[in-house]
């Protein structure tokens, strides 16, 4: 409901109700949409246009749409008052074919909807070629006789006409237990997220399982002053959770703490230091693999944020054999590569890249990795590259006019970094203009 489709539906019909949500979630689908179904409904429940059924004597079916057909199962209803087909035909004969545009049966239920079924062998001058006519159908494969349209009072023009309009958008029509079941779903997290904002993404980020879905709302968290907090061994449980306003890292979204090792860690804090933990954990639950990715996640930075030193520290007192970090040289990069690797996405600190808005143009500095030449749609050379910027990796184009007067600039065996113009494109940068470039030593 918050894409912009959706939200020009919102404006169009005015939801007063959760009905109104039902239609519009059932109206934004190419169907209901391509016939204009949205606009009439919204023009009629606002009053801007009379509420004219679709076919005759199909109010009490179609009225609470305000006589706009959005539902699969307001066509089901119709061709039982209409036609008369049972509840199995009106799901076999009428739904099915016109959802699945499968042509054939697309054809008998015209036939049967408009002139009736007949359950006998046809006439000796039937021509199947003729639509005009019952389906005849003597071993009864689709159920009992129908009666058709046209023996209930109905002319054939309004029945043809109304058979047209149903095979243009009926096969992309939803079926209204979905969209009601998807109405109350949306009005309980549209009210979630209005009245308990931080609790709602704690829960949405939990439920998440791919990085990159958590890095993508991390972002807009971020970007509405919402903090994110890397996650704390003495405070954080399983899930993320709010904490004073701001959103705390669960255990749970640590890769390399394996769920497992989870409620004996819970169990047995608060912990002093690293040293205290070892002590006091059994190593099935804190052996060395989930230790470091505590550590490199930032759970122990109560002790020191310098996480090289933690690190070093945990080798020591494991009596490890690993080589040992430098802690002078751990900075801003280290932290956001620890926080990629082990939490997907950098929490501490945003890069540069990542504070730029989507469509935004600005110069940048980038280490120069990858570049792949292909073939544009006219035969020229254009560039994939691949760019680095502390420590993100952004793939980006440079297109032929830029490329051709360009060339060695892109040749990753003489440069080593360019400062480039463009702009942020979907999380990829369109190059306009190189600013300067530092050769490979």
């Amino acid at each position: 409901m918050e894409s912009p489709l959706f939200k020009s539906l919102v404006e169009t019909i005015i939801p007063t109700d959760i009905n109104d949500i039902c239609a519009i979630l059932a109206c934004g689908r190419p169907g209901p949409l391509g016939a204009g179904m949205h606009t009439a409904y919204g023009n009629r429940k606002n009053g801007f246009e009379d509420s004219i059924p679709q076919l005759r004597n199909t109010e009490d079916i179609t009225g609470d749409t305000y006589n706009t057909i959005i539902y699969q199962e307001q066509c089901m209803l119709i061709s039982k008052k209409v036609a008369k087909f049972d509840d199995s035909q009106s799901d076999s004969l009428c739904r099915k074919p016109l959802a699945k545009k499968k042509k054939k049966l697309m054809e008998i239920f015209r036939k049967c909807f408009i002139f009736g079924k007949k359950n006998c062998e046809p006439p000796k001058d039937y021509d199947e070629t003729d639509e005009n006519q019952p389906y005849y159908d003597p071993k009864g494969k689709y159920g009992k006789e129908i009666l058709g349209g046209i023996n209930n009072g109905y002319t054939y023009e309004e029945l043809a006409e109304f058979y047209e309009k149903l095979k243009g958008y009926c096969s992309y029509l939803f079926n209204k237990s979905h969209s009601a079941s998807y109405s109350v779903i949306t009005l309980c997290t549209m009210y979630l997220k209005a009245n308990y904002y931080t609790k709602f993404f704690a829960a949405l980020l939990s439920m998440q399982t791919k990085e990159e879905k958590i890095d993508m709302y991390i972002k807009l968290l971020k970007a509405n002053n919402i903090k994110i907090k890397c996650p704390n061994i003495n405070i954080s449980t399983y899930d993320f959770t709010e904490d004073n306003g701001d959103i705390l890292y669960g255990l749970n979204a640590i890769k390399g703490v394996g769920v497992t090792s989870i409620p004996t860690l819970i169990e047995n804090r608060p912990y002093k230091n690293i040293e205290d933990a070892i002590e006091r954990v059994p190593k099935k639950a804190l052996n060395k693999k989930v230790l470091s990715s505590l550590i490199m996640s930032g759970a122990f930075d109560f002790e020191d944020n310098n996480r090289y030193k933690l690190l070093n520290l945990m080798y020591d007192l494991r009596k490890d054999k690993d080589e040992r970090y430098d802690e002078n040289n751990y900075n801003k990069i280290s932290c956001m590569n620890f926080e990629k690797d082990r939490l997907g996405t950098s929490v501490t600190y945003q890069s540069e890249w990542d504070k730029i808005q989507d469509k935004e143009q600005t110069t940048l500095t980038f280490n120069l990795i990858d570049t792949e030449v292909r073939k544009d749609k006219r035969g020229k050379d254009m560039a994939f590259l691949k760019l680095e910027v502390e420590g993100v990796e952004i793939n980006a184009l440079a297109f032929s006019s830029l490329y051709a007067k360009n060339i060695s600039a892109f040749d990753t065996n003489i440069t080593k970094s360019l400062t480039l113009l463009g702009k942020k494109d979907n999380n990829k940068f369109i190059i306009n203009k190189i600013i300067n470039r530092n050769l490979i030593a």
